[in-house]
């Protein structure tokens, strides 16, 4: 099925862990297996471990994570590191209009959501956001999905999905997800322009745009692009 991943059910809607501010927190992929690994950061540093501290942590090939570690010496293309801590973060690959039936771009829903935030980083647009529930048992659905009928060359539109499944608008709930949009940039182009779009608990459409560059290790922390008139700098929804 092109649509899957819930994202309670993979972790994404849990507090912010408090990892230890005195060492060094990066988002990154891992490169390899759970025998032999290295993690390829946002920052574009390759990290050997060389002390593992969560050895137990299950990691495949191509996991989006968040690493907390400590730097034990530099290296050719990166550093050797203590790895203090690490946790999975919810990756998925964007879904473009035309490729769904009408019932799977039915079940993206059209339940609103908030983006606290989002900026690119490892060929990703990231995303924190919060919503509203009440059972935690119940999985909720997210999805980014390419508007491509009001997208064009120089202007990719994408549009944050939520699905609640009929769960009802009690508590907050923060989530973080990572979309890889390495796909979207046209072919020959090394950047592109991306517009997020969201509808929010008043109902009213936001967004916010940021030029998007492949494998560009000085991304910005933010979109940074021309946001909409109600937005704040941190796209507050």
């Amino acid at each position: 099925n092109t649509l899957k991943g819930n994202f309670d059910a993979d972790g994404a809607v849990v507090a912010h862990p408090a990892i230890d501010t005195l060492k060094v927190v990066e988002d990154g992929v891992i490169v390899g297996t759970q025998d032999a690994y290295t993690i390829k950061t946002d920052g574009g540093n390759t990290l050997t471990v060389i002390e593992n501290l969560v050895p137990s942590f299950p990691v495949v090939d191509g996991m989006r994570v968040r690493v907390n570690y400590t730097i034990e010496k530099q290296t050719a293309n990166g550093f050797e590191v203590r790895l203090n801590a690490i946790e999975k973060i919810l990756s998925k690959d964007p879904v473009y209009s035309t490729k769904l039936t009408p019932e799977e771009l039915t079940a993206l829903g059209n339940d609103p959501i908030d983006v606290e935030d989002a900026w690119f980083g490892g060929n990703y647009l990231n995303v924190n956001f919060f919503v509203f529930r009440f059972d935690p048992s119940l999985a909720h659905f997210i999805n980014l999905l390419v508007d491509e009928q009001n997208s064009t060359a120089d202007n990719v539109v994408v549009i944050l999905k939520h699905n609640a499944y009929g769960d009802p608008a009690t508590s907050l709930a923060f989530g973080r997800v990572s979309f890889d949009i390495s796909g979207l940039v046209p072919a020959g182009q090394k950047s592109v322009k991306i517009t997020l779009k969201w509808t929010n608990y008043n109902n009213v459409e936001r967004s916010d745009s940021g030029i998007f560059t492949l494998d560009d290790p000085a991304a910005s922390t933010t979109l940074t692009g021309a946001k909409d008139e109600q937005s704040t700098g941190a796209a507050l929804g």
